[in-house]
């Protein structure tokens, strides 16, 4: 029975939400939403806020308060206005998302058919995270990079100390895959193994092209399963 009326409570409160939303915004309700939904949604504000000089809307408004209350109400018109564009994008990017989880998948497996053939020099190097560094460093030389990713070998750092970063790998690079410029040096001394360097630049450069593509959140690290939930809770609003 209690599990009954705290289901019901629930639900009734949802209904609520939903039925402020669809009337004039007085009631605020982006501000009601749950914070990991906000959280989520604010990957998407530049589809659905107002967009004004801070400086002079500031100024039509006596105080803070009032100024934050036309904030809000504008940002919740601004949603329901745009519901169905926020929408649009999110699905966009759960698509692309998925595309890559699914590009990463087949890629993996077929490195792991195709690795016990081939010559293990041909595996991207893992690096720590000082050694990425070292490499991502857009005003290094290549002997800058040579050094620093030399350097950034062992644990301990120039006063003898442990070097947390040199103890963690948790970039990119991290994950060791076929690097590109090997496996084709590869191929040209074997060039039986063509045929397999073709199968796998396909997958490789379809994985390459999704990485790179953009999404339409502001952040590329977010979760296909945060996107989904926003895209759940949004849903309810348009029905």
């Amino acid at each position: 029975m209690k599990k009954y009326i705290k289901t019901n409570f629930s639900d009734f409160l949802n209904e609520a939400m939903l039925d402020t939303l669809k009337s004039d915004g007085d009631g605020f309700p982006i501000k009601g939403f749950p914070e990991d939904i906000q959280k989520t949604l604010s990957e998407y504000d530049s589809f659905f806020k107002p967009k004004f000089d801070w400086n002079a809307k500031q100024d039509e408004f006596n105080d803070n308060e009032q100024f934050s209350k036309w904030l809000e109400k504008s940002e919740t018109q601004g949603l329901k206005n745009n519901i169905d564009t926020v929408l649009e994008k999110i699905n966009e990017d759960i698509s692309v998302l998925k595309a890559k989880e699914e590009s990463e998948k087949k890629l993996k497996a077929f490195e792991e058919l195709i690795l016990p053939a081939l010559d293990k020099g041909i595996l991207t190097p893992e690096l720590n995270d000082r050694q990425y560094i070292a490499l991502m460093d857009i005003h290094a030389s290549l002997d800058d990079i040579a050094k620093g990713i030399k350097d950034g070998g062992g644990i301990l750092d120039n006063e003898g100390n442990v070097d947390p970063l040199k103890l963690s790998s948790d970039n990119p690079i991290s994950d060791i895959g076929i690097n590109l410029p090997a496996f084709e040096s590869f191929v040209e001394e074997n060039p039986e193994f063509q045929g397999v360097f073709d199968d796998w630049y396909k997958l490789f450069n379809e994985h390459t092209q999704l990485v790179l593509k953009d999404l339409n959140a502001f952040r590329s690290s977010i979760r296909v399963s945060s996107l989904e939930d926003l895209k759940a809770y949004l849903e309810k609003f348009v029905k």
